[in-house]
Order: C-alpha cells, then sequence, then structure tokens
C-alpha cells in the first residue's frame, strides 16, 4: 500500500526546557518526528491508552508504545482515595494494594495505584540509586525523545470510579481533589494535562448503587474548578494544560452530563464508542459498530447515534475523538440463531479467557490474537472452523464459528478507516484506541488511513422494505439505556402497505389506512395506530421531535406470556356480555380459601359478584373498596348504596388520577399471616438430627402460631431445576421435609414452602448468580424451571413455592415478571388436578438500591402471587460506604441518622412521571426503614393483603464503634466481606458467635443471654426510629437487633396499615423461652 509522506505539524526545530520532579530534566532539543509516513490534517488527535497492568502478563512496557504515530498518550490508571467498594469487590489484591498506597493520604487525593509499576521497576539505563524508575521514568524519557506526544494521566476507571460519586457534589471534597491533582500533575510533570474518567456521572458504573441527578450539576463543577486550577497552574508554569473525559457513548449516560455547560472548561472528551454489546449479558450485537444493524437490540447504541447525541447535548464536534476497539468481544455457546446470522441468536456466556490467545479476561480478546487465531492473517477469510463476515450496514466486522457457537465482534483495518473518514465528515477532533498492547499495528496504522482519507466514510446501505429482516429477540438492554425513537421523514414517498405477517425494525417505514408509521424497534404483527406506547410512530401531526418522549420497554414477544391463558385462571369467567343479570347456576358459591383473580364470578348470598384483582379470604359485599363487584350493579342488600348518578364517578371503580393508598385491597379479615424462615444447609442437613435447631425445636405451641413455615434453601442445578443444593444428601432431606409435613398434625392450617435461592445462591457475586438469570431468560426455560419446582413440591408434600432471588438485575425485569406468571399458571393447573391450594411467593427487597431494579414493574411482579415477603432488615450493616452505626431494622426514620440517597428517583416510569411527582413520591436523601419500604411498595399499588412485613431474630454487630450517643450513629471499624476471616471472639459475651465464627451477627437468643450476663451491655431504645440497641462501653461495641417492645410497634403497625401479615427470618434464632414468635403471634391476634 502507498503512502504519502509528511511530517507531524511541529516545528522543525524547537526548543524545549521541562523540569520534572523526577530529578530529570529535558534540555534543548531539536527533533524533527515523523508519524508513519502520514500527514493528519488540521491537527487531528490520534491518542492511545496504556495500561498500567499491561507491563506484567502482556509484557507490554513503554518502550513498545509507538509514540511516533501518537499525539497524545492517556496512562490508565490513577486511582482516588477514598470509597472503593468496586475495586475491591473486582481485585481485593488491587484494592489492598490501593489500600497500602492510601494509609498516609486523606480521602479523596489522587494517588498512583501500583508503586512496583509506576515507580519501581529496573528498565535498562536506569541507576541502583534513581529515586524514580518504572513507568513513569520511561514516560519522562519517552517524551524526551518525542516530545511533541502529550502525555495525560487518566483519573479512574471502571473499577476506580467509585470516588468521584462521593466527591463532586460536596465543594470540600471536591476543592482537596482538584488541588491533590494539580499537585500530581506539578510533582510528575512530564504529564501535560489530566484526562477524568468517572464511569458514569449519574448512572450506576460498577457499583450498581452509585449514580444520582445531582452529578450532572457535580460533573459541570469539578470540570470547572479543574479548569481553573489548571490554567492558574499554566500561569506558573507558562504550559498549556488540557483537560480531558472519556465519556460513555449510551443515550441515557450522555444525557447525564450538562455538555452545553463543560465544552467551555474542556479541550476534548474521548468518547467510548465501543462496548455497546458484550458478553456481561447474552445479547449479541456489534460492540463497536458505527452505524445501527438490521439485527440492532437497542437502536442508538452504535458510534453514529452516540455522536449525534453528544452534538446535540450542546457540544462542539472539533473537541470530540472518537472512540477505536483494538480487541473484540465474544461469546461462546451462541444459539437460536438463523444459520447466516448469528445476532438472531442469544449468548451462551463471554468467549473463555485464553491468555495465549490474547483473551486476558473472559469475554474479550486483543486484535492481534483475533488476526492470528481467527482470522489467518490481516487480510484471512477465517482458520480454526472461523469464517469472517463485514456489515456493509454496521459497518463493523465479526467472525463466527458456526458448529461451535462463538461469535467475536471486534473493530478491524475497514472498520477503523470507515471510523477516520466518519470522523473527517463530522469535523470530530480526531480517533482515540483503547488500548495500545492489544494492537499489532494494523489498527493504528487505520486510524492514521482514515484520517487521512477523503473524508467520506461509507454510507450504511438502505434497507430494502419488501425484504423481510430476520426476526430478533427484544432483551432489555444491559443498563437500560432506552433511546428516543428515531425522527420520522414526513415526506417520504413509496412507503408500501403494513403486512402483518412481515418483520420490521427501527427505522422503517409503512402505510395504514392512509398514514405513514415508523418502527421504533422491531415488530411483527404489531397494527400501527393501536396506541402510543406500542412500536409504531405515526409521521405525520406529531408533536416535536425535540421535545424528550417516553420510550416504553420493548414489546414481548408472545412466547414470553404476553397473552392471558385461560389456565391462569383459577375459575373461568363468563361473558359479561351474556345477560344482564347472568345466570348463577354455573357459578360457584365464594370460598375463603380459594384463589381469584381479575374478571373471575362468584356467588355469595345469592348475589354475583366479580372480582377487579387478585384476592382471598375477601368477603364479597364487605366494602365498596374491596375487591369486588356485584355484576348488576345493585347494592349490597345489608348495606344501602344507592347506584351513582350518571357521569359521576363509580365508587367501584378507583379514580386513575387520584393516588389511593387503598387501592391494593386491604386486609380487613382479621387474620394475618405468620411466616417464618427454618434453614438448614447442606452441612447441617448431612448431619441432621446433630443440629443447633432441629425440627423437633418447633413444639407443636410454636406450629399453631404459624400460619408458614418456608424452608430454606432449595437450589437450581445446571439444568434450570429445582434441586438440592450441592453436597446435600437426597435421603436426609426427604426426612427432615417429612418431620416438617408432621407438623400438620398440631396445625392443620400450617402451610409448607420452599425458598428457592438466597442470597448466598443468588447475589451478583454469587458464582450460581446466572442460574435463575438463564432459568428466566426464554419461554423455555421459565417452562421447565416451573415444572421442577412444581414437581419438587409435590414429591415432598409441599404447599407452594417461594421464590428468593436476590436480585433480578434491569435487564432481567421483564424474564422476572415471565417467571412468576408462568409459575402461576402451572400452580393454578396443578391445583385444579390435584384439588389442593398451593401458594406462590417471594422474598421482596426491602431496600431502595435493589428494589429499584424491578420497581417499574412492581404491580406486575405482585400480580401472580399470593405474597410478597419484604426484606425489610438489613438496612444498614458494616459493607456499607456509610461508616456510622445505625439500625439494621428499625420502623421509622430518626432526624439525626444518616440518610441515603433514594435510588427510586432513577426509575422509569411508564408512563412516566414529573419531576415534581419523583420528588415527592420519592424524598431524597431518606432513611432506610420498614415503614418507608411498606410505603413504596404501596405507591405502585401492590395490595395490602399481599405485603407481609419482615422482622429479624437476630442483631448486627459493629466493633470499634465511638462512644458518643451511647454508641448510636458513630463511626466504627468493622470487617465487611463474607465469609468472616477476621478474631470471632470479638462480641464479648457471644459464645455461639465463637463456634459460628461470624461475630458480627447474633441471634435473639445471643442477646438475650449477652444482656443476662456480667459482659457490659446497656439497652436503649430510640423512641422515634422504634428500635433497641446495645451499647457496650468498655470494649466499644453496638449491636442493632429487634426486641419484645420494638415487635409490639411492628404489629400495631402491620394492623394499622391492614398488611398481611409478618415474616421473620430465622426460627432456629429464636430464644426458647422469651420467644419473639409469640410476641408476634399475640400482637397480631389481640383485639
Amino acid at each position: 500500500m502507498n503512502r504519502r509522506s509528511f511530517r507531524h505539524l511541529l516545528p522543525k526545530t524547537l526548543s524545549l526546557s521541562i523540569t520534572l520532579g523526577l530529578g530529570l530534566s529535558l534540555a534543548e532539543i531539536s527533533f524533527a518526528t515523523p508519524i508513519d509516513g502520514h500527514n493528519l490534517a488540521d491537527d487531528k488527535v490520534v491518542a492511545a491508552y496504556f495500561a498500567e497492568w499491561g507491563i506484567y502478563g502482556r509484557n507490554f512496557h513503554v518502550k513498545d508504545i509507538p509514540a511516533e504515530k501518537l499525539t497524545h498518550v492517556l496512562y490508565g490508571f490513577i486511582a482516588v482515595c477514598g470509597p472503593n467498594e468496586s475495586l475491591k469487590k473486582a481485585n481485593p489484591q488491587g484494592y489492598s494494594a490501593l489500600q497500602r498506597e492510601c494509609s498516609d493520604q486523606e480521602d479523596y487525593t489522587v494517588t498512583i495505584h501500583d508503586r512496583f509499576a509506576a515507580l519501581e521497576k529496573s528498565y535498562p539505563g536506569d541507576k541502583w540509586d534513581q529515586p524514580i524508575k518504572g513507568n513513569f521514568n520511561q514516560l519522562a524519557n519517552m517524551k524526551a525523545a518525542n516530545p511533541h506526544i502529550k502525555i495525560l494521566p487518566s483519573l479512574g476507571g471502571w473499577t476506580l470510579s467509585d470516588p468521584f460519586y462521593y466527591l463532586a457534589n460536596d465543594p470540600q471534597k471536591r476543592a482537596k481533589f482538584v488541588q491533590s491533582a494539580v499537585d500530581f500533575i506539578k510533582k510528575y510533570d512530564f504529564f501535560d494535562g489530566l484526562d477524568i474518567d468517572w464511569e458514569f456521572p449519574g448512572q450506576p458504573g460498577a457499583n450498581p448503587d452509585l449514580g444520582k441527578p445531582e452529578d450532572k450539576q457535580g460533573f459541570t463543577a469539578l470540570m470547572q474548578e479543574l479548569r481553573a486550577a489548571l490554567d492558574n497552574l499554566s500561569q506558573q508554569t507558562g504550559r498549556q494544560y488540557l483537560l480531558t473525559a472519556a465519556v460513555s457513548a449510551g443515550p441515557k449516560k450522555i444525557a447525564s452530563i450538562d455538555y452545553s455547560q463543560v465544552s467551555q472548561y474542556m479541550d476534548y472528551v474521548f468518547a467510548m464508542t465501543y462496548d455497546f454489546y458484550g458478553g456481561w449479558d447474552n445479547t449479541l450485537g456489534h460492540h463497536a459498530g458505527i452505524y445501527a444493524a438490521d439485527h440492532e437490540k437497542v437502536p442508538q447504541y452504535n458510534g453514529h447515534d452516540a455522536v449525534n447525541n453528544i452534538i446535540k447535548a450542546g457540544f462542539p464536534s472539533d473537541k470530540i475523538v472518537m472512540g477505536v476497539a483494538m480487541y473484540g468481544r465474544g461469546w461462546k455457546g451462541v444459539n437460536g440463531s438463523l444459520p447466516d446470522n448469528p445476532f438472531t441468536g442469544k449468548g451462551g456466556g463471554p468467549l473463555p479467557k485464553n491468555t495465549q490467545q490474547g483473551t486476558w479476561e473472559n469475554g474479550v480478546i486483543d486484535y492481534k490474537g483475533i488476526e492470528k487465531y481467527y482470522l489467518g492473517g490481516v487480510n484471512g477469510q477465517g482458520i480454526n472452523g472461523f469464517k469472517y463476515y463485514y456489515d456493509e450496514k454496521a459497518q463493523a466486522p465479526y467472525v463466527w464459528n458456526a458448529d461451535k457457537g462463538t461469535l467475536i465482534t471486534y473493530d478491524n483495518p475497514r472498520s477503523v478507516k470507515a471510523k477516520g473518514a466518519y470522523a473527517l465528515s463530522k469535523q470530530l477532533k480526531g480517533l482515540f484506541a483503547w488500548e495500545i498492547d492489544a494492537d499489532n499495528g494494523q489498527i493504528l496504522n487505520a486510524m492514521h488511513e482514515g484520517l487521512n482519507s477523503d473524508g467520506k466514510p461509507p454510507a450504511p446501505p438502505k434497507p430494502d422494505p419488501d425484504k423481510p429482516k430476520p426476526p430478533t429477540p427484544n432483551p432489555d438492554p444491559g443498563d437500560d439505556d432506552k433511546p428516543k425513537p428515531p425522527t420520522p421523514d414526513p415526506d417520504d414517498d413509496g412507503i408500501a402497505e403494513w403486512n402483518a405477517s412481515k418483520v420490521y425494525t427501527s427505522g422503517d417505514k409503512v402505510r395504514y389506512q392512509g398514514k405513514p408509521y415508523q418502527a421504533k424497534w422491531w415488530t411483527r404483527g404489531d397494527q400501527p395506530g393501536k396506541g402510543q406506547w406500542g412500536p409504531w410512530k405515526l409521521l405525520t401531526g406529531q408533536p416535536d421531535d425535540d421535545k424528550p418522549k417516553p420510550t416504553p420497554d420493548p414489546k414481548p414477544t408472545p412466547d414470553d406470556n404476553d397473552k392471558p391463558d385461560d389456565n391462569d385462571k383459577p375459575n373461568p369467567a363468563p361473558d359479561p356480555d351474556d345477560s344482564d343479570k347472568p345466570d348463577t347456576g354455573d357459578i360457584k358459591d365464594w370460598s375463603a380459601t380459594a384463589t381469584y383473580i381479575k374478571g373471575n364470578r362468584v356467588k355469595y348470598n345469592q348475589v354475583v359478584y366479580e372480582a377487579k384483582w387478585w384476592t382471598r379470604g375477601d368477603e364479597p359485599g364487605k366494602d365498596q373498596w374491596g375487591p369486588w363487584t356485584r355484576v348488576d350493579g345493585s347494592p349490597d342488600p345489608d348495606k344501602p348504596n344507592p347506584d351513582p348518578d350518571p357521569g359521576q364517578p363509580d365508587p367501584d371503580k378507583p379514580d386513575p388520577d387520584k393516588p389511593n393508598p387503598d387501592d391494593g385491597s386491604p386486609n380487613t379479615s382479621g387474620k394475618y399471616a405468620v411466616i417464618g424462615y427454618y434453614m438448614l444447609g447442606p452441612d447441617e442437613i448431612n448431619k441432621y438430627p446433630a443440629v443447633d435447631f432441629p425440627v423437633s425445636n418447633i413444639s407443636p405451641e410454636k406450629a399453631k402460631m404459624l400460619t408458614h413455615i418456608n424452608y430454606a434453601f432449595i437450589g437450581i442445578n445446571d439444568k434450570g431445576q429445582c434441586d438440592l443444593l450441592k453436597g446435600a444428601n437426597e435421603q436426609k432431606s426427604a426426612e427432615v421435609f417429612q418431620l416438617l409435613t408432621n407438623l400438620k398434625q398440631y396445625n392443620a392450617n400450617l402451610k409448607l414452602m420452599f425458598s428457592v435461592g438466597g442470597w448466598a445462591f443468588s447475589n451478583d457475586a454469587s458464582p450460581t448468580a446466572n442460574r435463575f438469570r438463564d432459568a428466566a431468560s426464554t419461554p423455555v426455560t421459565r417452562a421447565e424451571f416451573a415444572r421442577s419446582c412444581i414437581a419438587f413440591m409435590k414429591k415432598h408434600g409441599f404447599d407452594g413455592v417461594d421464590l428468593d432471588w436476590e436480585y433480578p438485575r434491569k435487564q432481567d425485569a421483564n424474564n422476572f415478571v415471565a417467571l412468576l406468571k408462568e409459575f402461576r399458571k402451572q400452580i393454578n393447573q396443578a391445583e385444579k388436578a390435584s384439588q389442593s391450594d398451593y401458594q406462590l411467593t417471594i422474598a421482596g427487597a426491602g431496600g431502595a438500591f435493589f428494589m429499584s431494579r424491578y420497581y417499574h414493574l412492581l404491580d406486575k411482579v405482585v400480580e401472580p402471587l399470593d405474597y410478597i415477603n419484604l426484606m425489610t432488615y438489613d438496612f444498614n450493616g458494616p459493607w456499607q460506604g456509610v461508616t456510622k452505626t445505625n439500625f439494621h431494622a428499625h420502623l421509622y426514620g430518626a432526624k439525626d441518622e444518616p440518610k441515603f440517597y433514594n435510588a427510586l428517583r432513577e426509575v422509569q416510569f411508564n408512563p412516566p412521571k414529573t419531576w415534581e411527582e419523583i420528588k415527592k413520591l420519592f424524598p431524597s436523601p431518606f432513611a432506610l426503614t420498614a415503614d418507608a419500604a411498606v410505603k413504596q411498595h404501596l405507591i405502585m399499588k401492590v395490595p395490602r393483603n399481599k405485603v407481609v412485613m419482615g422482622v429479624p431474630f437476630y442483631g448486627r454487630a459493629f466493633r470499634k464503634a465511638g462512644t458518643g450517643n451511647y454508641g448510636l450513629y458513630q463511626t466504627f471499624n468493622t470487617q465487611k466481606g463474607d465469609p468472616y476471616r477476621g478474631d470471632p471472639t470479638w462480641l464479648v459475651g457471644c459464645d455461639k458467635c465463637v463456634e459460628r465464627n461470624e461475630p458480627r451477627i447474633a441471634t435473639y437468643a445471643d442477646i438475650k443471654k449477652m444482656l443476662a450476663g456480667d459482659f457490659g451491655y446497656k439497652r436503649h431504645f430510640h423512641a422515634e426510629a422504634k428500635a433497641p440497641w446495645l451499647h457496650n462501653a468498655k470494649h466499644n461495641l453496638f449491636v442493632t437487633y429487634d426486641d419484645k417492645e420494638s415487635m409490639k410497634y411492628k404489629t400495631d403497625y402491620i394492623k394499622q396499615e391492614k398488611l398481611a401479615g409478618v415474616m421473620f427470618w430465622h426460627l432456629g434464632q429464636d430464644d426458647q423461652e422469651s420467644t419473639l414468635l409469640k410476641s408476634l403471634h399475640n400482637g397480631l391476634n389481640k383485639k
């Protein structure tokens, strides 16, 4: 290939004098630096990130950076001291290294991360007594040899972004950070400015619980103050310093930065136009495409839309540097695709790690590895069973092994040249790449060639309106970035008529009943004009497209049980149009123990009623606000209630525009659920009955106080079926189940449930976290999971299933609803077949952080359920960034307690709520409390007679707590994480804590003994929070728990709010003499 020779646009001779904080000096240097024979017009940027850790396994060092081909090098990453939980979770070793660096620094100050890599590793030419070696010395040498190059420290990164969320909105913390960042580049003065890599302002990043709307202003303030500080430094040194940031390409994250304001402070942004799709979930797509593909799952997940969105947000195009990927993202086990289009299928997990081939982490592979092991050379067409493809529309390559189901999407020289031409056509500043050690030179050279092209990028081919496109599923995207529909062209001619059997994708146009429509996403069979939330947008007479519009979730395919199934109904409902006064002969009498859903009809006192929503045990005719309405509209015979006047609201139909906390059907029966969990782990099962709390400890008196016992836990095997937890003996398990069943001899109404999952099995960091996700992912897997659980239920004599998925992610929410619908359908079928009464419950989040993942669908989540057991405990503990003692299960908030950002403010409601409504419904900051959790459910119209409030039969202990205020709201120092690895003896008086090797959790039985002994504990009670605590001044201990006094307030609350009842964790933690179970039972049943 012929290349035009050129020289980088710098003076032929430059006198440069830089005094470095490394004890080095760059004196008078004369140079003329070529960059691989390319002439970058208009001072374009060609930048690349250099990863600090590349010096290890990849064996890529600063000396290997092709500096002559780059204008900028970004050093990744420099850390910030302070809360770094994301790093701790992802890389405990790296976290420990950072803690050592921060041991003598204040929080929110800048620091190196890996001291050895940055400052200590020796290279040829280093002297033994040289104070600074490592990467920093090598970078200084590189700059001395290539004075044209700009070197920036990149502060933050994916797992190092947590501190930004805490400092950006706090003027004092922000000032501390700004000053330390400037001090850092003064000390290491080969750096030419600062690059901020906060992932992501206003939105969750590696830590799903961080990100709030206020970050938008915080990011602006941070940029403003950094710019001012750098300008001040310029006055001192006479040098110009750059201020840049790596920014997301996702629509929602773009909207979380005020680009029109920050543009005045920043030199440019590095738009990360890659990682649109990847192995973190099984949704397939091009991870670095320029344009949207035909199979695109999320319309604006491409470089073109990202660039346009940033420009539309008010940021100049000549300050945008577009991202290039020097790596690919891959999936294994792709299935369900059309033969020639893997993207129509679903991934089976990330490509496995193989460092020899350049896969240094699961799902990610270096470009040079792709070229060598999958293409067979830069122009190769595929080897080892792989075939090379290029998507002309998206301008994106991929390799595909159909036999093995392995797919890799990446950037190659062709797509990168197209990006360079695209950047010229949009008048962008240039291109940058992540990361330089993954390239073999091909990608970097292509960046130059693209930026030296004629500036005419390949245009995506226009779709053939008559050519059906392959059907694609519509999974929820990973971070819920739901873009606006594309702007229509009302003057388009020659639009074909809508065809109910055809597949349409985003942007396709049709005509229906004389009107033109445009598809907002994939659709087939959805009639245009049926509703504003559907997949079609009318192209004429529409409001201003520049105004924000709500975008609904993608419509599920028919397989997702979106269509009602007769089997979902316990009792078939007659057609209400058959007669004004239906024949009551075919309608069954109302039963207090039967389950009814909306539309079911019953006969009671010779009057026909129809259910307005799910109900069980609510007597028809008792209450006009209840779940029953008379079919013929006449008043109850025992209660005068004239028909409403024509045109007046029907009292049986709640006003949808008026908030009504009783929309969810209060519990008026006077009977309350008392649900207790009984837990045995696999080890305890296997040594049963030699355990702390065998079934025999559940006395007849206790059995009579309970309505339900939930056995915990059952797992999900690798086939997606209900199964015993790994290691649990089958015969021993069956014996325990039988013993539980025998308790019915003391209480014939006792329900025995089994709970599937649990925190250890299903939390995001668990090795089995994908079991629930996969089981819920398709109609087939949902049906099999439900079938296996119901078979398990019947085999062992249980009365229902309790699903304890902690917790579905946002992208799992729709599947979660579909899973519960499938369970309800199959349970109803099982009930009909066996004439039994089976129940379905879930353990629901009590805190807003996890609740927010599925809150927008909460009413649909609860619809198929008998109860939702709210885990209204564990609100506070040593795992939090807030390092002050607090109650873990208090009923109400106290004015002095540490508050939290309300994550429910981030929920995308449909229909959308105004900001004023959101502020009123979800105050922030707020206290995590039981009352808050209940009210948050009632806001979403969850029926009160389904809400079960959770209480703990255990306390949480904090070590090294401050002594002020009797230990309450004081700083503490207690080990985080599981399992516990510290000293098990520090909770004095808790012998069982030592046996369990867990002093952070004390059972109620333990606490009673601790109080009774001479250990120095004093009980206190908070009148505002309605919560007790223990303080041990001698040993600086704080214990938060529930006791009889707090339980009395909680049972009164349950009755006052007309909730379904109470749930507790767990039976084995109760004190056998002075039982909390008895307090709950008496409190709920006392008139």
